[in-house]
């Protein structure tokens, strides 16, 4: 199958600072594609440069396999969507969704269908004459994705579509934008710091650190094994330490273990993930509760072991003992990751 998007070798520098480096990237049609960082990585920079928006250093950009590198930005059959929505205050809802079809000429009468269409499918039914001013930020936020879809782009490209909004309705939307996106079969890339965003939206995860990408694959892979320590820290793992071996265990600063874990070529960090923390009397290591924090069914307890850095562990609520306790722990050889970039921490 063709790749509805495929970005070749990009590169993008402003003198001596390089903002993407050689970024390869493949959509397929009606896959949604979130690129995952944190800020300065580069990713708001590559979806403008998907866009045409800004130009490339090197590399290209095809969109149905044809090269649009240079071609103007309202040429490529693109649609954008940035975090400040960008609406047309003087405009309704109406005149800002139908604007696009417009301007491409299209009868008043199906620029009207058009624009009930999309309402209903975004959920603003019967709010065409409404005034932007009196909406609430999710509703502009639903006017702008309704704006972007309505001259039916190839591709949708959101820039932190969400990052205004509070994070009880980022997270509604965010579940709704999934159902819309899969409704409509539409080719989406969005691009986020958010993590909790990025997983429940995308069928696949681009991880960007200082301009290059550093993981990709499904959200369930990407979490499963970052295979680097800049992917570890982004997802909020702190289990992390320097990668030791003696024979056929691995050392680590909570006890040796035996080597198990994925490995990674080039490794030199090792990620013990808090489920493969497990707590039994019988457990060869022993810590003291720090902390536990609540979450429902499990909690996270952050355990002080001597000599070590601070270990958190995944456990059932029922059995979560409390801050004070003395515990005895094993770790799950299969819960252990191996990871590349510990020699580059101290420059990161």
């Amino acid at each position: 199958m063709t790749p509805r998007l495929e970005v070749k070798g990009a590169s993008v520098r402003f003198g001596d600072t390089t903002a993407l480096d050689r970024v390869d990237l493949a959509v397929a049609p009606a896959e949604v594609v979130a690129v995952l960082g944190a800020s300065g990585s580069g990713k708001s920079t590559l979806l403008r440069s998907i866009a045409g928006l800004q130009s490339l250093s090197a590399g290209g950009v095809e969109l149905d396999a044809l090269d649009v590198t240079d071609v103007e930005p309202h040429k490529r059959g693109v649609g954008l969507m940035f975090q400040d929505h960008a609406l047309f205050p003087h405009r309704d809802v109406s005149g800002n969704v139908g604007f696009g079809l417009r301007m491409k000429g299209l009868p008043p009468a199906e620029v009207a269908a058009r624009v009930t269409q999309l309402l209903d499918l975004v959920g603003l039914a019967g709010k065409a004459d409404r005034s932007i001013q009196t909406l609430s930020g999710g509703e502009q936020q639903r006017v702008a994705l309704a704006r972007a879809l309505a001259p039916e782009p190839k591709l949708l490209l959101l820039d932190e579509p969400l990052g205004a909004l509070d994070r009880s309705l980022r997270e509604r939307l965010v579940v709704e934008l999934q159902r819309l996106f899969r409704e409509l079969g539409q080719t989406v890339v969005a691009v986020t710091h958010d993590q909790l965003e990025a997983f429940t939206l995308a069928d696949r995860i681009v991880v960007l650190h200082r301009g290059a990408v550093a993981r990709v694959g499904t959200p369930a892979e990407v979490w499963d094994d970052p295979r680097s320590l800049e992917v570890a820290e982004l997802l909020g793992f702190a289990n992390l330490a320097l990668l030791r071996r003696d024979g056929a265990d691995l050392v680590t600063p909570w006890g040796t273990i035996p080597v198990g874990g994925q490995a990674v070529e080039g490794a030199d960090a090792v990620l013990i993930r808090p489920g493969g923390v497990h707590l039994h009397p019988g457990g060869t290591q022993s810590g003291t509760v720090a902390s536990r924090s609540f979450g429902g069914a499990r909690s996270t307890l952050v355990i002080d072991v001597a000599g070590a850095p601070p270990l958190e562990a995944d456990v059932p609520s029922a059995d979560a003992p409390s801050p004070g306790s003395l515990v005895r722990f094993d770790i799950d050889p299969r819960q252990v990751r191996h990871l590349r970039g510990w020699k580059n921490r101290s420059s990161s």
